[in-house]
């Protein structure tokens, strides 16, 4: 199996999610013919580790579990900021 891919995208990567998700169809219907798509692994096991464990390391913050998601946007936007749209300031 082979992939073209954007030049800052290693085909091989590609390649390891096809060959998943064909192995995870392949798989869920010889056992079971009624299984949903989204129901189906498409990520490489190595992959799905760097995904979850490694990448959410560096991004690991305190959130506030009781704030909505539209109050911590409101948290970094300065509280006169404003944008234009012709002549009328909203």
């Amino acid at each position: 199996m082979t992939a073209q891919t954007a030049v800052d995208i290693d085909p091989r990567v590609i390649v390891e999610y096809m060959k998943t998700a064909l192995h995870s169809l392949v798989d869920d219907l010889t056992r079971n013919a009624n299984s949903a798509a989204l129901s189906l692994s498409v990520m490489p096991p190595e992959e799905r580790h760097k995904v979850i464990n490694l990448f959410n390391m560096r991004n690991e913050r305190s959130i506030p579990q009781d704030t909505l998601i539209h109050e911590l946007f409101e948290q970094q936007v300065p509280s006169r900021a404003g944008f234009r749209c012709g002549r009328i300031r909203e």
